[in-house]
């Protein structure tokens, strides 16, 4: 069976895909038309005004097709996180000397930049960056 609406997973291919598939339900509600009698000019007219607004349809559908596709890159970083965490998390546990030294060095970076931020003058505040501070170089 064939779904109703059918969104691929790529932002330019969600606007034909669309389009292909409201003309697939017109068409196939123009040939249940057809076999029940009506002309295909007729079929086609009565088609279109039981499917609606296409452009309002396109539209709605066009919402909720990047909306999925977002949702999707959002899960996928999400995923690729949690791989990336899991298999740093099994490296450290076969190698603990290698997982205290990084510790250490995160530990030593992070002090040493906080203890270097508090003794510079000038970043009390956000608006008063250090980057101000060193673009005004004597002439």
């Amino acid at each position: 069976m064939r779904p109703a609406f059918r969104l691929e997973e790529n932002e330019r291919h969600v606007s034909r895909n669309i389009d292909e598939e409201i003309l697939f339900h017109i068409e196939t509600r123009v040939e249940q038309l057809i076999e029940e009698g009506s002309t295909e000019e007729e079929a086609r007219r009565i088609a279109e005004e039981e499917f609606g607004g296409i452009e309002q349809t396109r539209t709605e559908l066009e919402k909720i097709g990047s909306w999925r596709l977002r949702l999707r890159s959002i899960g996928s970083v999400l995923a690729a996180i949690a791989l990336d965490t899991r298999i740093a998390v099994r490296g450290y546990f076969k190698r603990p000397a290698f997982a205290l030294t990084v510790l250490l060095i995160i530990g030593l970076g992070v002090g040493a930049s906080t203890t270097i931020r508090s003794q510079l003058p000038g970043l009390e505040s956000p608006e008063h960056g250090l980057l101000l501070d060193w673009c005004h170089y004597p002439s």
